[in-house]
Order: structure tokens, then sequence, then C-alpha cells
């Protein structure tokens, strides 16, 4: 009888199993609920950049069956990511809406990447609620969640990337190869987001180091090889046009590091939560001693000092999204005791609400008639509030739908005018993409210039980083419309000679082969 009463008390374990679970999963409900809110907020916020229209005539000519250019009667790769490129041109293909396939490729990187985040990089739920309330919080990273550009596919990539990275202290020489082509297909979205993750994937390689993690290093760059030798044989040049048009022109280097500080300092003011996370996740790395989080941090550092170096960026926080989230990552896998883990995070989560609701713009209160004033849109030192000034036109949820940007009207009057070639400095992706592939557009800033970007910036005391504007070259635009070199200037007849060669010539013949060795060797 005794026993029969003691059997009865006794629980089982599958008694105990729906209880269980039910603990397991009452603490995961504030974590999907923040989730949650920051789909809603990504609906609520999402906006395409001007800028990413420069791609989308690319993407709208690849489609269309005129290759891979920007103007139609040239071979030159104007946009920076050759990945993102893609899958826009994919998604267009099937939707034949450039703003729809934007919007979705955007919102579902970017719900991928804080997923993967959430439920594989973050050490235990109190930690992946700090670490959600930081990108919540974070201006740089909501803004740059959409735009158009590439920053949500790097991010899904680096969330990919530090969960394998993270997760497994082993790393066996399958998940050095799957380490190398994640870093391959990041540095093929963003060349220079290989300072990011070089130290962490040097970090791998060393503790397996040999000729067999070498070789699986390589392989996993593959396909950012086969870009590069594709790049060389189609545009004859390794780097994209743009890159020639930033660095080439005449700017002191000191000049460019303080324009580097003030994009540090435009960023403390408009956005609180972006670098003081990003230190604490250093000072934290180090102070830990943990080798492959000290190697994040060395990452972020490196891109920090090159961010600096090269001046920044126009757009206000753009450069800093992609290290808040390696920063945010070091944060929520920090070793700590469970007791630990739920104080240090219901701390850290309180100051990150407190520093974001205390930023000039919060993004989470931010609503459809975000940047319609337009005051202080542009601040000192032509840094922007990107989205500010281009939400009201093509936002996903903008208010004033008729409102319409002065591109698209210089575009409809170009597009029923006779001329064949026009010369354009301000909003050159919205008027590029819409003025259609017929025009061919002469890019004072030279992001689509090959010429132009190989000659020096015209001296200006109001420049703005970024906007390099040059002097057209007597003889330029006549060339251009009778396609004869007819250029005044010997020196730069003599290089628009092998421009042309390059660009328009066939593919593979002698003469071009050699052109593309004095453009990249020889001068």
């Amino acid at each position: 009888m005794t026993n029969r009463v003691i059997e009865q008390r006794t629980p089982t374990p599958a008694a105990n199993e729906p209880a269980s679970r039910l603990r397991r999963c009452v603490p995961c409900i504030p974590l999907g609920l923040l989730v949650l809110l920051y789909v809603l907020l990504l609906l609520r916020t999402a906006w395409l950049t001007d800028d990413a229209f420069i791609t989308y005539r690319s993407v709208g000519n690849f489609v269309s069956g005129y290759g891979l250019t920007w103007n139609i009667d040239e071979r030159v790769q104007a946009y920076t990511h050759p990945l993102w490129m893609f899958l826009v041109s994919g998604l267009f293909c099937v939707t034949a809406s450039i703003t729809f396939s934007a919007f979705f490729a955007s919102i579902v990187s970017s719900v991928a990447a804080v997923l993967v985040f959430a439920f594989g990089v973050a050490r235990g739920i109190p930690q992946a609620i700090l670490g959600l309330a930081i990108l919540l919080f974070s201006k740089a990273f909501i803004d740059y969640s959409t735009g158009g550009l590439e920053n949500p596919l790097s991010h899904l990539l680096l969330a990919l990337f530090l969960w394998l990275y993270l997760k497994d202290p082993s790393l066996p020489p399958r998940r050095l190869w799957q380490l190398s082509l994640l870093a391959g297909l990041l540095v093929l979205n963003r060349m220079d987001l290989l300072l990011l993750v070089a130290p962490a994937l040097a970090h791998a390689f060393w503790e397996r180091r040999g000729l067999q993690s070498l070789g699986l290093v390589l392989l996993g760059f593959v396909p950012f090889l086969a870009w590069e030798l594709f790049s060389i044989v189609y545009y004859g040049l390794a780097f994209p046009n743009t890159a020639y048009a930033k660095l080439n022109t005449g700017m002191p280097g000191g000049v460019l590091i303080g324009q580097g500080f003030h994009y540090l300092a435009n960023s403390l003011h408009q956005d609180h939560v972006t670098l003081p996370a990003i230190a604490c996740a250093v000072i934290a790395a180090m102070i830990s001693r943990q080798g492959r989080k000290v190697s994040l941090a060395g990452g972020i550092m490196l891109y920090m000092l090159y961010t600096i170096k090269i001046g920044g960026d126009f757009m206000s926080g753009r450069f800093f999204a992609a290290p808040l989230f390696v920063a945010a990552a070091i944060l929520v896998t920090l070793p700590l005791r469970p007791r630990f883990a739920v104080i240090g995070a219901s701390i850290g989560v309180l100051g990150t609400l407190v520093l974001g609701l205390s930023s000039p713009n919060p993004s989470l209160l931010t609503n459809g008639d975000y940047g319609l004033k337009g005051d202080g849109l542009v601040a000192e030192h032509g840094i922007a509030d990107e989205r500010g000034y281009y939400y009201i036109f093509t936002g996903l949820r903008r208010s004033h739908p008729k409102l319409g940007h002065a591109a698209l009207q210089r575009a409809k009057t170009a597009r029923e005018g006779t001329q064949t070639v026009v010369v354009n400095k301000d909003t050159l992706g919205l008027f590029g993409y819409y003025v259609g592939p017929n025009i061919h557009i002469v890019d004072l800033y030279a992001l689509a210039d090959p010429l132009l970007a190989r000659l020096p910036a015209r001296p200006n005391p109001k420049w703005r980083i970024g906007h390099f504007e040059r002097d057209i070259p007597a003889g330029y635009i006549e060339s251009l419309q009778s396609g004869r070199n007819e250029i005044v200037d010997p020196r730069i007849r003599q290089l628009y000679d092998d421009i042309l060669l390059v660009t328009r010539g066939p593919l593979f013949t002698c003469h071009r082969w050699a052109a593309i060795w004095r453009l990249n060797i020889s001068r």
C-alpha cells in the first residue's frame, strides 16, 4: 500500500515534460516580441536611397540584355556590390518591379540576419534580448536595414559567419571552408568588409594551420576570385569605377582623416547607441582575452580606422551598421553565469533604452512624415540623414505619394528631348534609372564615368565627401556624340584611347589587353 502511494505521488518524466517545455518557452516570448517589433519597424521605415538607383540602372540594363553596363555603349562597373546586384537582378526578372525587388530583398535579408543573431549567435535568451535592443535602437542599423544598398545582405552573411565562428570551439576542416566561403561572399558583396572579418578568418586558419587549411581558405574564396577574373576580362579592371572616382581625388590624406573624425562626431550626435555599443564591445573583448572575441574586436578596429582614413561617408551612420552588428555579437556571447547574464542584460537594455530615446530622431518613433520638413537633414561637413532626405519620395509607407523628386522631372524632360548625351551631377541614381538606357549620362562626380574617374577633382573649398566634381576636358562631349576621340589635351586624349579600347572594344584582342595593362600597371 505504501509503495502504491509513493508510486502515485512520484511524477513520471512524461508528466514533467510539458511543464518543463513551458518553462523553456516562456522566456522566448519577449524575444519573439522583439523580433516582431523589428519586422514592424522595417515595414514602417523602409526606404530607398538615390545611390541604390545607380545600381538599379545597371540591373535594368543587365535584365534587358545590354550587359552589366551603366551607359549601354560602354562596359563600366558603377556599382560596388556584385552579389547584391545579382540578387536584385534575379528578383527583378521575376517581379518586373525594381522597388518591390529592392524592398523584398532588403526586408527578407534583414529579418533573416536578426533571426540568426537572436537564435544562433546569442549565448542565451537574456543576451539575445540585449542584442536585439541594441540593434532596434541603433539609428544606423535600422536606417540601413533597408535603403536599397547592400547592407542587409552584408548583415545576413555576417550573422552566418559569426554563428559558425563562435558556436564550435573545435573548428573542424569543413567549418573552416564554410567560414572562408562566407567571408568570400561578404567581400563579393562589398570589398572593404574584408577588413571586418580578416582577423577572425586568420585566427580560424591559425588554429588549424597547414597546407590543407590554406587550400580550404582559397576554396572558399573561389566565387570572389571568379568575379575578379570576370571583372578584369569584362571591365578591364579589378575594382569598381567608383573606387577610382573616390580615391583619385588629389585630396590630402590629413584632410580626409579630419573628415573621418567629423563622421564619428556626426554619428555620436545623431545616434547615441551605435558608437558607444561598439566601444563597449571592443573593451569587453579585450578584457575577456578570448582569442575569437579579440579577433572580432580587431576586425572592428581595422574597419573603423579605414573608415576614418577615407573620410567616412556622406550618409550618416552607414559605415557603422556592419561593425555594430559584430559588436553586438561580441556582447551577446560573453561567458557569464546565468544570474550575472540576466543582471547584465537588464542593465544593458535599460542603458540602451535611455540612450536610444535620447537621440534626436529615434527610428522607433519616426512616422510616415519623417523628413517632410527637411530641417537639419544635411549637417555640417556635408553628412546627411539620408533616410530623412529621401523617405518622403521613396518610403514604403510614405504619407505623401504624390510628391515627386525633381530628378524624375529632369529625367522626363531628357527623355522627351533630342540630346543623346546629357551631363548630370545631382541625384545621379534616380535620374539615371528613370531617364532610360538610350541616353548617355556624363557623371560629373565620375562614379559612372571611366575617363573622369581618372582625372583629379576640381579644387573646391566647399567639397563634400563622396562628391568630388571633375572638369570636362575639351572635346569629351563631342567624342561621346561622334564616337571618335576628339579630346584636345594630348595626354588626356591618349588616356581616352586606352579607355575606348577597354570599355568598348572587342574583349579578346592584343590591343585591348595592352590597354588594360597600361590602365592598371603602367599609369
